[in-house]
């Protein structure tokens, strides 16, 4: 397998209840998450888990293409923009806003096979997700999903007579539903028709097999993840061992205070104490699941942030760096 196995989330946090119920009304059954999900009891945030096997963040795929470790057809940059804007004018259906549409927030699911696999050449979406709604008009939605377009049609080579087809002053007098059906017919002129498969083409040379690319990648980051993971575990552990410390003076304290009230026999005074004991139990137990959550957030963070690195500089500098360390990670 040479794809990327490593998870990678989205938050989306609440406000208030309103969201919340926006949320699971609304957006969920726009975007489909379902056994993404990992948390469905918080009226706080909801826990969005992908794959980078099948799943990847539209910002690392246009790096990826950018900097030439995707060489991709023209036809299916194309396409991508079709899906994408299909999914947008599903949003407008709904009486809800995003307001934070940007590429690391849309994620690209693929039918089977895997992102970044060198050894598969058909590319078929499954689905497009938004994510990271903040519900709010902070910024233009269809403004918002028309950069990201030009971003990905400047991908489109000069060479190409679409590569021009619509620049940034065109674009602002068009509706999304006008930018749709031109992008279509250009594909249907192309010789592809509208294909409910979805299909984004083949990939001409996914990434340099030279090099392993993937497989290093991979490695350096399931050698790397345990020390950053016993970092904050150790972080942790200190963190409620000082947290326990703390509640055993208190306890301590408490019990002192407690024989000069039994002596003077305050059932009042004394109940108090022990709710207080009781809460202060509580709240490390509260911490501890906590920071545990926030420890899985940070490995899942860094692991996205590391691939998203590492497809942000030109292919030939990475080479470098990657042909220096293949020795030292492939054995």
């Amino acid at each position: 397998m040479n794809g990327l196995d490593e998870n990678f989330m989205r938050m989306q946090i609440f406000e208030n209840q309103e969201q919340c119920l926006k949320f699971w009304n609304q957006v969920n059954r726009l975007e489909n998450y379902n056994e993404k999900i990992r948390n469905k009891d918080s009226q706080y945030y909801v826990w969005i888990e992908f794959n980078f096997l099948k799943c990847v963040p539209l910002n690392i795929l246009i790096d990826a293409i950018a900097n030439k470790y995707l060489e991709v057809q023209n036809s299916q940059i194309k396409n991508i923009s079709i899906e994408i804007l299909k999914h947008f004018k599903k949003l407008k259906t709904q009486s809800i806003l995003h307001g934070n549409i940007l590429t690391k927030n849309i994620i690209i699911e693929l039918q089977k096979n895997q992102f970044f696999d060198q050894s598969k050449n058909e590319m078929q979406i499954k689905n497009i997700y938004f994510t990271n709604y903040n519900f709010q008009q902070q910024t233009n939605d269809e403004q918002d999903i028309k950069n990201i377009f030009l971003i990905l049609w400047r991908l489109i080579d000069s060479a190409d007579s679409d590569a021009n087809f619509i620049k940034a002053e065109t674009l602002e007098e068009m509706t999304i539903e006008n930018i749709l059906i031109s992008i279509q017919n250009l594909c249907i002129q192309d010789g592809r028709t509208k294909s409910t498969i979805k299909k984004i083409g083949s990939f001409l040379k996914q990434l340099i097999v030279e090099t392993d690319y993937i497989q290093i990648l991979s490695i350096k980051l399931k050698n790397i993840q345990p020390i950053l993971k016993q970092n904050i575990d150790s972080i942790i552990e200190n963190f409620i061992n000082q947290k326990k410390e703390d509640n055993r003076n208190y306890n301590q304290l408490q019990q002192n205070l407690d024989q000069e009230i039994s002596q003077n026999e305050n059932d009042l005074i004394r109940n108090r104490i022990k709710s207080e004991l009781e809460q202060q139990d509580q709240i490390i137990k509260e911490q501890k699941i906590f920071l545990d959550k926030l420890k899985k957030i940070s490995l899942q963070n860094f692991v996205e942030s590391v691939i998203q690195n590492s497809f942000q500089i030109s292919k030939k500098q990475q080479n470098k760096y990657f042909y220096s360390q293949r020795r030292q990670l492939i054995k």
